[in-house]
C-alpha cells in the first residue's frame, strides 16, 4: 500500500512536470534575431572661437603676390599683400563675417627714356584691414565649399605717395583693381580657404573612430560597445546664435554590447554625403546585449554557488553552475551537496520586466544520478525549486544600463577622439525588445532613446597638404 500510493504520487508529479513543459512552448527562447538598424541623429556644435583659432593656426601669411599694369606708358604696380595679425571671425545672418589685418608692400616699375627703373630695393610698406563675409557649405565629399563676398578695405593712413616721378593713390587704385576682379579675387579667396581646411580628412577620422570598440566594463566581465557603422549623413543648420555653427549629422548603424572584442570588425568607408533624413535630434536606437553562457555561469556563480538551500525540508547547497541551450530553454545544471548529492538540471527561461530586472522561470527540472532522491515524493519539490531559482538568480540590470552613457562617455575620454570632440550623451529611456540564442550565447535587444550633442574642442580641421 506505502509502495503504492509513493507510486500514485510520482506519477502525478510526473505528469504535471510533462504538462508544465508543454505549457511552456510558447515562453521558448527562439533563434538569434537580426538587430534592427539605429539612428543616432546629433548637432556637432563648432564655436566660432574654435573655428577662428583652427583657421588661424593652418592659414598661411601670404595672400597675394603679383602685378597690374598702371598706365599704357608700361607703368606696373606690383602688391605683396600678407596677413598681418589674427583674422577676427563673427557669426550673423547666416554668413561667416571675417576681419583680416593686412600688411602691404607695392613696388612700382616704370620706364623713363627707355630705361626701366623701380624702387624694388626700398618697397612702400602700409596696413590695412579688409572685410569679407563667407558663407559655408558642403558638399558631397564632404569638403567644405565657400561663398565669399568681399566688403570692404579700411586703410590705416591713406597711401597717396609720389614715387619716381609718379604721383600715386594706391587706394583709389586698389579699389578700382578690386572692384574690376572682385569675381576673381572672390575665387581665390575660396580656393585658398578649400585648399588649407580639409573637412573630409577630419570626418573620416572620426567616422573611422566611432566604430571602434569601446570597453565600457573592466570588471572580470568586460563588455565592449560596438557600432557597424551604416550610412552617416550631414548637413549645416541655419541659426541665428553668434558663437556657434551647428552642423546635424544623423547615424545609421547597428549597435551592441558583447563579452568579447570583435577583432575581425573593418571599419566601413566614408560614404558619399547626403542629406539628414530627419531634422529632430534624438537617439533612437537597437542595442543588442549578448552574454556567453560562460560568463552567465560567472555571473551565477556569485548568486547561487556555496550558497545554503532548504527545499522541503532538504537541506544543500550548489557548488557548482552550468549553463548551456536545451530545445529553447536554458538547461542549469546545479551540481548540489547535502540531504541530497549529485545534478539538478533545470530548464529555465530568462525575461526581463519593465524595471529591468532579469528574472528566471524553471519549467521542468530532473534529478540525473542523484543520491537522496527518494526523499523527494511530492510536486511541491518543483515549486521549491522554481522559487529557489527565482528568489535567488533574479539580476538587476538597470544601473548598467542606465550608466551605459557615462561608461560610452569615459570610454570615449579614453580615445584619440577625446582630443577632438566632447560628447554630451544622455540616454534615458530603455524597453526589452526580444530575446534570442544559440548553442553558445544568449542575445538580448533592447529599444533605447535619448539624445546626444558634440562639440568639437580641437583641430577638428585638417590643413591639406
Amino acid at each position: 500500500m506505502i509502495k503504492l500510493g509513493l507510486y500514485f504520487r510520482l506519477s502525478i508529479m510526473t505528469s504535471l512536470i510533462f504538462l508544465i513543459s508543454c505549457q511552456g512552448n510558447d515562453d521558448k527562447i527562439g533563434a538569434i534575431t537580426a538587430v534592427p538598424a539605429s539612428f543616432t541623429n546629433v548637432v556637432i556644435k563648432l564655436p566660432i572661437a574654435e573655428l577662428e583659432q583652427g583657421i588661424n593656426e593652418i592659414s598661411g601669411q601670404k595672400l597675394f603676390d603679383g602685378g597690374f599694369a598702371l598706365n599704357k606708358k608700361k607703368d606696373s604696380l606690383f602688391l605683396k599683400i600678407n596677413r598681418k595679425d589674427r583674422i577676427d571671425i563673427k557669426y550673423y545672418e547666416g554668413r561667416l563675417h571675417v576681419v583680416l589685418p593686412l600688411n602691404i608692400s607695392a613696388v612700382i616699375k616704370s620706364r623713363l627714356f627707355g630705361v626701366s627703373i623701380s624702387n624694388a630695393a626700398k618697397p612702400i610698406k602700409f596696413q590695412a584691414t579688409a572685410e569679407l563675409s563667407l558663407g559655408i557649405d558642403v558638399d558631397d565629399q564632404w569638403d567644405l565649399e565657400f561663398d565669399s563676398r568681399w566688403e570692404t578695405i579700411t586703410w590705416d593712413e591713406p597711401p597717396n605717395f609720389k614715387v619716381l616721378g609718379l604721383k600715386i593713390d594706391l587706394a583709389a587704385l586698389i579699389e578700382k583693381e578690386i572692384k574690376t576682379h572682385k569675381i576673381s579675387l572672390e575665387k581665390n579667396i575660396n580656393a585658398i580657404l578649400q585648399d588649407q581646411i580639409n573637412l573630409r580628412t577630419a570626418v573620416e577620422r572620426v567616422y573611422r573612430s566611432i566604430q571602434k570598440p569601446l570597453k565600457i566594463s573592466g570588471t572580470a566581465l568586460p563588455f565592449y560597445f560596438t557600432n557597424e557603422a551604416i550610412s552617416l549623413r550631414g548637413d549645416f543648420v541655419k541659426t541665428e546664435i553668434k558663437d556657434t555653427l551647428f552642423f546635424q549629422l544623423e547615424h545609421q548603424s547597428i549597435l551592441s554590447i558583447n563579452g568579447r572584442q570583435l577583432s575581425h570588425q573593418i571599419p566601413g568607408v566614408l560614404p558619399p554625403r547626403t542629406n539628414p533624413l530627419s531634422t529632430h535630434t534624438q537617439i533612437s536606437s537597437f542595442v543588442e546585449l549578448r552574454m556567453p553562457f560562460l560568463k552567465m555561469e560567472q555571473a551565477m556563480d556569485s548568486l547561487l554557488v556555496g550558497k545554503e538551500f532548504n527545499l522541503e525540508g532538504i537541506a544543500g547547497k550548489v557548488n557548482k553552475v552550468e549553463i548551456s541551450s536545451y530545445d529553447g530553454f536554458l538547461k542549469w545544471n546545479l551540481t548540489v551537496e547535502g540531504d541530497i548529492n549529485g545534478i539538478i538540471s533545470l530548464l529555465v527561461v530568462p525575461s526581463i520586466d519593465e524595471d529591468l530586472i532579469m528574472r528566471f522561470s524553471a519549467f521542468d527540472y530532473e534529478l540525473p544520478k542523484m543520491e537522496g532522491w527518494a526523499k523527494i515524493t511530492d510536486w511541491a519539490m518543483h515549486r521549491a525549486i522554481e522559487e529557489y531559482v527565482v528568489s535567488r538568480s533574479s539580476y538587476d540590470i538597470a544601473p548598467f544600463l542606465h550608466s551605459l552613457d557615462d561608461r560610452i562617455v569615459r570610454a570615449l575620454n579614453k580615445s584619440v577622439l577625446s582630443k577632438k570632440i566632447d560628447l554630451d550623451l544622455d540616454l534615458n529611456k530603455f524597453i526589452p525588445y526580444t530575446t534570442g540564442m544559440n548553442e553558445a550565447e544568449i542575445q538580448f535587444i533592447f529599444q533605447i532613446e535619448g539624445k546626444a550633442a558634440l562639440s568639437i574642442k580641437d583641430k577638428v580641421f585638417v590643413k591639406k597638404k
